[in-house]
């Protein structure tokens, strides 16, 4: 008995080593900070990511790849941690910096406002700034838009009720008056 032919599946290797790699990377650079630097500074970080992606490209790089590739795996993967790191910490410099300049700033009563308040109080935006007193002027109008436009209505519900009444008087009436004319 012939068996039959097994669907393409995909290979367990493509989602492990990724997983692996940066699994690897990110528990090995964890270990090491928690366990080599207590209070890491930018340079501890930049050095446990390079180490960290050293250890885990060499890895890595020898069980996939076997142990010519040791040497190139650990190359790569260090640069990769060290500029990965040195991202980081020059983003995260520059949000500090900001963080702690608008803190001063709110302390002294400079802050800047907030990009879209920015946007509106601009003369070509369309947008504008409105108070609460604003505010409660404009839904103040609609209300009264809104109330005039229902007395309106009130009116004519009424001026056609009155025209229903005197079209169902004049019909009666002219059904009293038939009805006296045939006696």
């Amino acid at each position: 008995m012939e068996q039959p032919e097994r669907p393409d599946s995909f290979e367990a290797k493509a989602i492990i080593i990724p997983a692996l790699k940066v699994g690897g990377l990110a528990a090995t650079r964890t270990t090491l900070l928690h366990t080599q630097y207590a209070n890491a500074t930018p340079t501890d970080r930049l050095h446990a990511s390079g180490i960290a992606g050293t250890l885990t490209g060499g890895t890595i790089a020898a069980l996939t790849r076997g142990p010519r590739n040791i040497l190139p795996g650990a190359i790569m993967f260090t640069l990769f941690g060290y500029a990965g790191q040195t991202g980081y910490s020059i983003l995260d410099s520059r949000h500090t910096d900001k963080v702690v300049a608008e803190a001063e700033a709110e302390s002294q009563g400079t802050a800047k406002p907030p990009f879209w308040q920015r946007v509106a109080e601009m003369k070509w935006s369309p947008l504008k700034t409105l108070s609460d007193e604003e505010y409660g002027d404009m839904l103040r109008e609609k209300l009264l838009r809104v109330e005039a436009e229902i007395a309106l209505v009130d009116e004519e519900v009424g001026r056609l009720r009155a025209e229903d009444e005197r079209v169902e008087t004049r019909s009666k009436d002219e059904a009293s008056g038939k009805s006296e004319e045939r006696k």
